[in-house]
């Protein structure tokens, strides 16, 4: 079986999520994360999950000394354009594994081995396109190829400047094209929108679009599943982790709970699962909604932010309703 490691680098105080994170990682036993933090705070690491603490200023200057030109790395968001590097710069941590990968924290594992089997690990250099989930073969070329160029553009323009710029997602995944490097893209995640009240799939297949109006997931039997309602009936349908993305979940569950449902905002103890309740769980709330977006940015908001906020919402609303068909890489 090859083995498989997540490079997970977190500063600042871990979300409420993150200890049903851990026990949907402890339910992955053949794979491992890596955690560099500076929380301390006492939670329940699992065997296959290693934590290294430190401080951001010790990555800054593990990462600085790997470049032989300046680069920014200011604050820990900007981390995000630095993950196609971690191969490189944390081999000393991964090189006995076979496939070393980065991933978020604001999301749900379910059983990942189901969707990246051997035959895909054997077949593949590079599984998935994503931010939120990527693994890469554990071997020079490719934890070097952030030192190649496409399109006029080399990761040392994107490390020079305080601007992110998606080099996990976008530039990663043009690296690979233009070599005709094929890469595993498959939609095997649910990832959600954070600007609706109800659950809404962004990455989607045009069949799957009948099942995108009414549905939650379940957590059972160290799987996820997602349970829609479509023409007057339940569908269940496995995904490999459903990604959170900075949406607000108020947790009612214990962290080691075996089977749960996660409705939108809310993960909740299991109950039997009706065409009526799914409908009723996955009804949209906006005023409640709302409310909480504003008293939660309220203090972001004054005359020099309100109009960007506004331009930004505006421009999320409409690549969600007239742009939300299938996956972009480029």
């Amino acid at each position: 079986m090859k083995s498989i490691v997540y490079i997970v680098l977190y500063f600042g105080k871990f979300p409420s999520i993150f200890p049903l994170w851990l026990n949907s990682c402890r339910n992955n036993p053949t794979i491992d994360w890596l955690i560099f933090t500076d929380d301390h705070s006492c939670f329940n690491y699992p065997q296959n999950v290693r934590v290294e603490y430190t401080t951001f200023e010790n990555i800054q200057a593990r990462f600085k000394k790997h470049f032989d030109y300046p680069v920014v790395l200011h604050k820990p968001y900007k981390l995000c354009d630095y993950r196609i590097c971690y191969g490189a710069v944390f081999q000393d941590f991964i090189k006995n594994y076979d496939f070393w990968g980065f991933c978020d924290i604001d999301l749900l594992w379910g059983n990942i081995r189901t969707f990246i089997t051997e035959g895909i690990l054997n077949k593949y250099d590079k599984i998935g396109f994503q931010g939120h989930s990527t693994l890469v073969r554990n071997i020079d070329f490719y934890n070097r190829m952030y030192t190649l160029s496409v399109d006029g553009k080399s990761f040392k323009d994107f490390a020079s400047t305080e601007k992110n710029g998606f080099v996990d997602e976008v530039f990663f995944n043009k690296l690979f094209i233009s070599r005709g490097i094929p890469f595993y893209d498959k939609i095997v995640f649910a990832n959600l929108s954070s600007l609706m009240p109800n659950f809404k799939i962004t990455y989607l297949l045009p069949e799957e679009e009948n099942k995108n109006k009414r549905f939650i997931f379940v957590y059972e039997d160290e799987s996820l599943y997602r349970m829609s309602v479509a023409n007057g009936k339940i569908y269940k349908d496995e995904f490999m982790y459903v990604h959170f993305l900075r949406r607000d979940m108020e947790i009612c569950i214990s962290a080691n709970s075996k089977k749960f449902i996660i409705i939108p905002n809310k993960l909740i103890p299991y109950t039997t699962i009706t065409r009526q309740f799914i409908i009723k769980a996955s009804r949209p709330h906006w005023i409640k909604f709302i409310l909480l977006h504003f008293i939660e940015n309220a203090y972001k908001l004054n005359y020099k932010t309100v109009i960007p906020v506004l331009i930004t919402k505006v421009k999320g609303y409409s690549k969600l309703f007239f742009n939300n068909k299938k996956k972009q890489y480029e």
